[in-house]
């Protein structure tokens, strides 16, 4: 109700590592994804792996729903099984990876080398038409020396892709989405 109201808010989050008391196959979160596409909100979801099928066949039976997969589907390893299916899940037009939590998700200091293949990755099976960037800020604002700090922590995750790829990645794409 408060996101049909409220015509600042641009979709809802969904956490499956919390506990939230409706299971995948509940009827009122197949009520609230089929509201969410209706309305054209965003679901962004804060996905573990080991629910990457239960995510595909929401994504499946509703189509018209855009869906923001988290923080890089929060895993550190590609070898497990559920992270390879949320890469595959990259192959749905509806679907896009967010590129954020880096010093959470690497477990060392910058430039976060060690997420430089997943990162990789993520842009072979989404492309960058559909992979946002999302800063995570906590302090400081735009502009800041802390925000300076994320930009340029990004852009060495996509120093390979073309100045168009790197526009469509910080740009184009959350413009599109959001």
């Amino acid at each position: 109700e408060m996101v049909e109201k409220n015509n600042h808010v641009v979709g809802a989050r969904l956490q499956t590592q919390w506990a939230w008391d409706i299971s995948w196959g509940s009827p009122h979160l197949d009520t609230f994804w089929k509201r969410l596409g209706e309305m054209d909100k965003v679901v962004q979801v804060n996905v573990q792996s080991e629910f990457a099928w239960e995510l595909e066949c929401m994504v499946k039976k509703y189509p018209g729903t855009r869906v923001v997969i988290d923080h890089l589907g929060l895993e550190r390893s590609k070898s497990i099984p559920g992270y390879l299916k949320l890469l595959d899940i990259g192959k749905y037009p509806n679907v896009y990876m967010k590129l954020s939590n880096f010093p959470s998700l690497s477990g060392q200091e910058p430039p976060y080398e060690n997420l430089t293949s997943l990162i990789n990755e993520i842009l072979e099976h989404f492309t960058p038409k559909r992979v946002v960037w999302g800063s995570c800020l906590q302090q400081g604002g735009l502009g800041s020396e802390h925000y300076n700090r994320l930009i340029n922590e990004v852009l060495y995750f996509l120093k390979s892709l073309s100045i168009d790829e790197q526009k469509q990645v910080l740009v184009e794409a959350p413009r599109k989405l959001f």
